[in-house]
């Protein structure tokens, strides 16, 4: 028999009625905010930067040892939602599932602390960072400020919603779609605008001003791997999930240097840039081996708040929407995302290092 969901196929192959924990890797039903994702790895102390972390034209910050820290941003998911998919002639529910436990009060402390501790860990490698508080009477850094997003900013596309923070006293700066908009405008007005109109333009002005590159820094924590655990044959199943922050090219430092090409192609994909030209990035999404639910996950709109079967959740099979909670512990959350976000900076920090040849 031929199974078109290959996570429902691999479960029924597995026997979940008897198994003692089957898990689905990859986040909330496997697709959910679908990733190029490797298998997530739960981080030892003894994990090797070179192992983990990319650098993407590294011969571009040879020998510099200074950078304009015009962003750090921590992106929360806050509520994910799968996609359809088939299971015989049954269509599989729309399943969504949204955090709850974790204020953004909750949130924006894990970030402050995540950010003094990633200038720390550049500051022990060499790396000296200069705030926009330093960069107040630069024209470029104004311009780039004018196209901050706020110390939070919403994202959502139907029920997958993230949210964006920075530390306290800085602002999200990140490309956000509706400039891939703004970089379309050909002509010559459209051209002469793209000089300093969009975000990497004015990154590249602001390199040429100072003299060393541009950096921003960008992490992703969203649900984790998600279990289905069953004790006997006979006792239900529930779900637990773990934290994940995720790697392929997600997770990591963005940087511009002064040599970036002024104009995108007119030809290239998109006919936008990439959010810099020089890159380290976290390539291995990491999880944890511990549950990080303060309850059981629940239903919205069921006869109890039990979820019943955990291969609901895990599947999305059946017919109708279905609506989940993850009651999170902010206890357990907050450790696992300052924890391993504070080994990735050290990480990023330890090839911008080698990067840099200094």
């Amino acid at each position: 028999m031929k199974f078109s969901n290959p996570l429902l196929a691999k479960l029924i192959a597995a026997g979940i009625t008897c198994a003692v924990s089957l898990s689905a890797q990859a986040g909330l039903l496997s697709k959910m905010f679908e990733t190029k994702a490797s298998t997530p790895v739960v981080l030892s102390t003894d994990a090797k930067a070179a192992e983990l972390v990319t650098v993407v034209n590294g011969d571009k910050v040879a020998g510099k040892s200074k950078y304009a820290l015009v962003g750090f941003t921590v992106e929360f998911q806050i509520q994910a939602k799968d996609y359809d998919s088939q299971f015989g002639s049954t269509v599989s529910s729309n399943t969504s599932m949204k955090m709850e436990g974790i204020s953004q009060a909750d949130m924006q402390a894990i970030t402050d602390k995540v950010f003094d501790d990633f200038q720390k860990k550049m500051a022990a490698q060499g790396i000296t960072l200069v705030k926009p508080s330093d960069l107040s009477a630069s024209p470029a850094w104004q311009n780039i400020a004018g196209m901050s997003k706020g110390q939070t900013y919403e994202m959502s596309a139907e029920k997958d919603k993230v949210l964006l923070l920075a530390p306290t006293g800085y602002s999200v700066i990140v490309t956000h779609p509706d400039e891939e908009t703004k970089r379309l405008r050909w002509g010559l007005s459209g051209l002469k605008a793209m000089s300093s109109g969009t975000l990497p333009q004015a990154e590249i002005a602001l390199a040429k001003e100072l003299g060393y590159p541009v950096m921003k820094a960008y992490y992703v924590v969203r649900f984790g791997t998600t279990k289905a655990v069953a004790i006997n044959k006979s006792s239900q199943a529930k779900a637990q999930v773990s934290g994940l922050i995720l790697g392929d090219e997600q997770s990591g430092l963005s940087i511009r240097t002064e040599n970036d090409n002024p104009l995108p192609d007119p030809f290239g994909t998109g006919n936008a840039k990439q959010d810099g030209d020089s890159f380290v990035r976290l390539k291995t999404s990491i999880t944890t081996d511990r549950s990080i639910l303060a309850g059981d996950v629940y239903e919205l709109g069921g006869s109890n708040k039990a979820l019943g079967t955990a291969l609901t959740i895990l599947t999305g099979a059946g017919s109708f929407q279905h609506d989940f909670v993850a009651p999170l512990d902010p206890k357990l959350y907050s450790e696992f995302c300052i924890e391993n976000l504070g080994a990735v900076s050290a990480m990023l920090a330890t090839q911008l290092k080698a990067a840099s040849g200094k």
